[in-house]
């Protein structure tokens, strides 16, 4: 039979099988940023590996104390390099199926998921003859388990996240990631490898540093500029002189003429009336001189 499925109740599951869903759900990694740190301290030929909880192919491993390694010496000439690794092995003893194991002299890894699978912790570097592991000799290489998405306000945010911790913040409105200096921004420009050094008119930018550049490319003006009255649109074709008048008569004027022009300075004959002293109504006006009243029953 080519195909099977599990779990089932009441049918047997094997390591591998279970090994393998859990591997497909959650994947391989140390959960925790100092988790199953390697380091050295020039005491010797050994490296410490602190506590810390991993999942290994859908095994969990799980240490609380920190553990010593013992590297074996190199008496080559050249340098060699040593893995620290966790191996999961079914055919360990009860107990043991993740044990913490020393490659020496080699990196490869054992990738396959339904047998033995190595997870690396770190590579260390023993010099030729050398009689101490320095902090300098010893690479992180650990992979992390992977997180789910989170959303959270900026007051409600995870404290102490995983690290690669991913959310949305509703107060922000960004995606934000927790690394080891705490909260921020999923992708800033700072963040984007292999980024031109200015982005090109094609891809959207405008291939320039400064706004002078900027206008050039895409074809604008400068901030100050004149154009020649050849360019200009929409003109009218003739002109009045610079010295003319308007007849009363034309349309184009309007307003009230003034008395010192010749009018009245009013709109309606009551006001023009009143502007030349003359007032036709029922009751005296105020008294002026010169002023004519005409007595309107």
């Amino acid at each position: 039979m080519a195909t099977t499925s599990w779990p089932r109740v009441n049918e047997d599951t094997t390591d591998a099988q279970y090994g393998e869903l859990f591997d497909s759900i959650i994947g391989s990694g140390v959960r925790d940023a100092g988790g199953l740190l390697v380091t050295a301290d020039s005491s010797g030929l050994t490296v410490k590996v602190a506590a810390g909880f991993a999942v290994v192919a859908g095994n969990a491993f799980l240490s609380t104390a920190v553990e010593s390694l013992t590297l074996a010496a190199n008496p080559g000439t050249t340098p060699r390099t040593d893995l620290v690794y966790l191996r999961r092995d079914f055919t360990a003893p009860a107990g043991q199926t993740v044990r913490l194991l020393v490659k020496s002299g080699s990196t490869s890894l054992s990738t396959d998921p339904r047998s033995g699978y190595d997870l690396p912790l770190a590579h260390v570097t023993v010099p030729a003859g050398a009689v101490t592991i320095t902090s300098g000799n010893v690479a992180d290489r650990r992979p992390f388990l992977a997180t789910t998405v989170g959303v959270w306000e900026t007051s409600a945010r995870p404290s102490s996240a995983r690290l690669g911790r991913v959310g949305f913040n509703t107060t922000l409105g960004v995606f934000e990631a927790y690394a080891a200096g705490g909260w921020g921004p999923l992708v800033t420009w700072a963040t984007i490898p292999n980024k031109p050094a200015l982005i090109p008119v094609a891809e959207g930018g405008t291939g320039a540093s400064d706004a002078t550049g900027a206008r050039t490319n895409l074809g604008a003006a400068a901030a100050a500029h004149t154009h020649p009255w050849a360019d200009v649109t929409g003109k009218p074709t003739s002109y009045p002189p610079a010295a003319h008048g308007h007849d009363l008569t034309d349309a184009a004027v309007t307003g009230i003429l003034p008395i010192s022009k010749g009018g009245t300075g009013a709109s309606d004959a009551t006001a023009a009336l009143q502007a030349l002293g003359i007032f036709v109504q029922a009751t005296a006006p105020p008294h002026a001189n010169g002023r004519i009243w005409i007595k309107r029953a």
